[in-house]
């Protein structure tokens, strides 16, 4: 029988009494052998909200991983998720390989390498970020993020010069924090008002900002 948190409602949907925990990253970006020795924020949320989207947050998992993969000291042990990730999930491997293009990019070199793209559902990709963003918010504020806030989710592909700066200016002036020996970290600020902004990095490769409007 699982467990209920008294007096708490799931964080995600505000409605339902929470009867899990939903870890913040999601424990799912580490290799399996790696996730009890890894320090995850946890977030009370109800079954649904807990189960919901799993696809999303397979695509998640293997997207972070192919990002950041090569730059991580177990390597190996990324490699055989991924594996693991895609024989097991027949819709993902055919999207990846009737996606799959080669080309040249610079891999943080200084360089052009030959590189293969793998087309990903964006989509899913925010949807796991705003719920992320969901759990920060909880974790720092206590609070259950209003529904009628809404995320909005940049990449850094999507930013121009003066917006990367302006980001860039903006997280250099928030605190930091670091989960599981820094493979990610995040800045955030909150106001009453609803406006806020988060910045999460995972793996000290892949960059991501998030906020908040009132709808």
């Amino acid at each position: 029988m699982r467990k209920k948190y008294k007096s708490q409602l799931c964080i995600y949907c505000g409605v339902r009494e929470a009867t899990d925990r939903d870890h913040i990253p999601p424990k799912g970006i580490y290799p399996p052998q790696w996730r009890n020795n890894r320090n995850l924020h946890k977030v009370p949320s109800c079954s649904d909200c807990h189960q919901y989207d799993s696809i999303a947050d397979e695509e998640f998992k293997l997207y972070i991983n192919i990002w950041t993969g090569e730059f991580r000291e177990n390597q190996d042990d990324v490699i055989d998720t991924m594996a693991r990730t895609i024989g097991e999930n027949q819709r993902l491997a055919s999207q990846i390989f009737s996606t799959a293009t080669r080309g040249y990019a610079d891999r943080g070199r200084g360089i052009l390498e030959p590189v293969v793209y793998i087309g990903f559902n964006y989509e899913n990709y925010r949807k796991v970020i705003k719920r992320i963003s969901r759990g920060l918010y909880w974790t720092e504020t206590k609070k259950i993020m209003s529904s009628k806030i809404d995320i909005r989710v940049v990449h850094p592909y999507e930013m121009n010069n003066y917006l990367k700066r302006y980001m860039q200016n903006v997280m250099n002036s928030l605190e930091k924090h670091e989960l599981n020996y820094g493979t990610f970290v995040y800045k955030c600020c909150f106001s009453d008002n609803g406006l806020g902004i988060l910045g999460m990095q995972f793996f000290s490769r892949h960059t991501v900002i998030a906020y908040t409007v009132p709808c």
